[in-house]
């Protein structure tokens, strides 16, 4: 964190990102401006009670604070439209302070001028203030995910399914996306050092102790499929007739790094390329339209712990295991 120097957290630096999964992150500081001003907050104490307030004073001790939707009744079980922000002090050397008093929240933007510093969520039942803040960096704060789901488009290429435009777990067409093993739901995050930033291995130890592994049909279930249980259950992984008939029944264009299209006549194995597109057959393209093909990343592929040939294969996976019969 200490070496980061982008303006906003990317996925591999967000603390929410890493722990809850690739849909949450961190919020910006405009979320958190956002929050502040446009919901509704109540005061917890520590019996569980809603403090009125005009009975806030320095002699109660409060649990929580609850930014509750704008113009809404508060009721405490129900947890139907607030969340619930806990006085839960800071850290700093090795120690917590003001537990009970203050609370802080990191956001994922730092700040412009002071790069040591970060923007935040800071509280404080004494004062009963909520406001934005900035701080040092290596001081520990609370963090509080936000979830940004993907949203995935259907292409029609004229064959006989639909494809997603972009892969699994990727914010952005040209996005790698995340890493699975095969029959595994969980994906991987690779880093920008080329690693998987969970210290996951794809290796054959590893897999072994693994769903994947274990499932002994020849088609994937849904709850094997990746693509089912992280897009929604109307997605699927393709069969492996539908990527042969994605390869057949397509024109295919190569893109460099830069956006542009590369000439069948013009490839080599000195140009670095990002992506093949996959065009409904006879019509036109046109890279910035996306209207009548997918792209898919030479996203490269994981071994062990390290990410292999980004920008030179792409690999997705199919439903169906490969079975090898003996003469």
């Amino acid at each position: 964190g200490d070496k980061y120097t982008g303006r906003t957290l990317d996925v591999e630096h967000d603390a929410a990102s890493v722990n809850m999964g690739g849909e949450w992150r961190m919020p910006t500081i405009d979320e958190i401006n956002e929050l502040i001003e446009h919901t509704d907050q109540c005061y917890i104490d520590l019996n569980g009670y809603k403090v009125p307030e005009s009975e806030l004073d320095s002699s109660i001790e409060l649990r929580s604070i609850c930014f509750v939707k704008k113009g809404e009744n508060f009721d405490y079980d129900k947890r139907s439209n607030f969340i619930e922000i806990p006085f839960a002090g800071f850290c700093y050397n090795s120690s917590l302070h003001s537990d009970g008093i203050r609370s802080s929240v990191w956001s994922s933007s730092i700040c412009g001028n002071i790069r040591k510093l970060a923007h935040g969520l800071y509280l404080d039942s004494g004062d009963y203030i909520s406001t934005s803040m900035e701080s040092n960096r290596y001081l520990g704060f609370s963090v509080r995910g936000v979830y940004d789901p993907i949203e995935y488009n259907m292409v029609d290429l004229g064959l006989s399914v639909k494809w997603a435009d972009k892969n699994v777990g990727a914010k952005t067409p040209q996005d790698n996306g995340l890493y699975f093993s095969w029959g595994n739901v969980k994906g991987h995050v690779v880093g920008k050092n080329g690693n998987t930033i969970d210290r996951y291995s794809f290796e054959a130890d590893t897999y072994s102790y693994t769903p994947g592994s274990q499932y002994t049909g020849s088609t994937l279930d849904a709850e094997h499929d990746a693509a089912t249980v992280n897009m929604d259950g109307n997605w699927r992984m393709p069969t492996v007739d539908e990527i042969t008939e994605l390869i057949e029944s397509t024109d295919k264009y190569y893109i460099d790094d830069d956006g542009n299209t590369v000439a069948e006549s013009e490839l080599s194995s000195s140009k670095k390329l990002r992506s093949i597109c996959f065009v409904k057959m006879n019509e036109t393209f046109k890279y910035e339209d996306r209207s009548n093909f997918i792209e898919i990343p030479f996203a490269g592929s994981c071994n062990g712990s390290v990410l292999l040939n980004e920008g030179e294969i792409g690999i997705i996976w199919s439903n169906y295991v490969y079975n090898i019969t003996s003469p």
